[in-house]
């Protein structure tokens, strides 16, 4: 019995190693998003509650199974590649749930007082561009 089981979860893990990556990105924005609501209810005063931990365990079982879903229909469906992709629909699946989660890692960022971060970044790349711009001057 032992071996069939073993069996059974090595054949698992071999099928599901294309999408390990995705899955693992999108549990880890996941626990960034829990680690960042924990500590800005603590820092504003709010009343945490482990009870809203429960939904640690929904999100991820949630996104991760769309992500298997959508790993399905690209290698039963599609036969793998789609436009010259491989595993477009995960990497689709995996990116929306990214940008969900970025989302409100940022909103809980700017509850404690900090500026958005799509503003911080673009900031950034228009001092990146008047850098390349002074440099080029110094050399020419």
């Amino acid at each position: 019995m032992r071996t069939y089981i073993q069996a059974a979860l090595f054949g698992a893990i071999t099928i599901l190693a294309p999408i390990k990556g995705l899955m693992l990105l999108t549990m880890m924005f996941v626990g960034l998003d829990t680690i960042v609501g924990i500590y800005a209810s603590l820092k504003t005063g709010y009343a945490f509650r482990s009870s809203r931990l429960f939904n640690l365990a929904v999100k991820t079982f949630f996104y991760t199974g769309s992500i298997l879903l959508a790993y399905g229909i690209d290698m039963l469906v599609l036969g793998g590649t789609t436009f010259g992709v491989p595993l477009l629909s995960a990497k689709i699946a995996t990116v929306i749930w990214c940008y969900i989660e970025s989302k409100s890692i940022d909103e809980k960022s700017q509850m404690l007082g900090n500026r958005p971060f799509w503003t911080i970044l673009k900031e950034g790349i228009k001092r990146a561009k008047s850098l390349k711009d002074d440099i080029k001057n110094i050399i020419q």
